[in-house]
C-alpha cells in the first residue's frame, strides 16, 4: 500500500520533471525570440530619437535575456535619455562582463568618463553655489559627494575641509586636511 503510493508519487515527479525538462528549451527560445523582437522595436524607437522609450524597451529585453549586447544598448540609450546614473551603472556593468562585445569596452570607459565628468562638474557647481550662499555644511557634503566621482581630486577635500571649517565643525574640518595633507601632491597649492 504505502510502498505503492510512494512509487506512484515518485513516477508522478519524474514525469513532471522530464516533460519539464523537455520543454525547456522551446522555453528558451522562446525568450530569446522575445527579446530579440523588444530589442529591435528599441533600435528603431533608438533611432528616431525617442530615447526613453527605447530604454524601457532595451530594459525589457535584457531582463528578459541578459545579453551582453542588449546592456550596451541599454546603456547607450540611457545615456542619450540624460539618465546618468543608469547609464553609468549599466556601463560598469557591461564592462565587468561584456561577453563577445569586448571591442566595445573602450569607448564603454570613454562614456563612463564623459558621465564623470558631467556629474563632476554639475556637483562642483553646486558645492559652489552652497559655499557662496553660506550653506557651508551642504558645501562639504557636496564637495565629499564629487570627491567620491572623482577620488583623485584631492583639492575637492581640501575644499570640503575649507567649508566645514566655515561651518564650525572644526574636528571634521581637522580630519579632513589630515586626509588631504595624506594625499595631496608635495607641489599642491592647498598643502600651504
Amino acid at each position: 500500500g504505502r510502498l505503492a503510493a510512494a512509487g506512484a508519487r515518485v513516477a508522478l515527479a519524474l514525469g513532471v520533471a522530464l516533460t519539464l525538462a523537455a520543454s525547456m528549451p522551446a522555453l528558451a527560445a522562446d525568450r530569446s525570440k522575445s527579446a530579440l523582437g523588444m530589442s529591435k522595436q528599441a533600435a528603431k524607437e533608438y533611432e528616431a530619437g525617442r530615447y526613453p522609450r527605447a530604454v524601457e524597451l532595451y530594459l525589457g529585453a535584457w531582463r528578459t535575456e541578459a545579453r551582453p549586447e542588449y546592456l550596451w544598448a541599454l546603456a547607450r540609450a540611457e545615456h542619450l535619455a540624460g539618465m546618468h546614473d543608469a547609464a553609468l551603472g549599466h556601463y560598469r556593468q557591461f564592462i565587468a562582463s561584456p561577453g563577445d562585445q569586448g571591442a566595445r569596452v573602450v569607448k564603454a570607459n570613454d562614456y563612463v568618463a564623459d558621465i564623470v565628468r558631467i556629474r563632476l562638474a554639475a556637483r562642483v557647481t553646486e558645492a559652489e553655489q552652497a559655499f557662496a550662499a553660506k550653506d557651508f555644511g551642504v558645501a562639504a557634503q557636496v564637495y565629499l559627494a564629487a570627491l567620491a566621482l572623482a577620488p583623485e581630486r584631492v583639492d575637492l577635500l581640501f575644499r570640503a575641509a575649507v567649508a566645514e571649517q566655515h561651518a564650525e565643525r572644526h574636528e571634521i574640518a581637522e580630519q579632513l586636511l589630515a586626509e588631504y595633507l595624506r594625499r595631496a601632491p608635495l607641489q599642491a597649492v592647498e598643502r600651504a
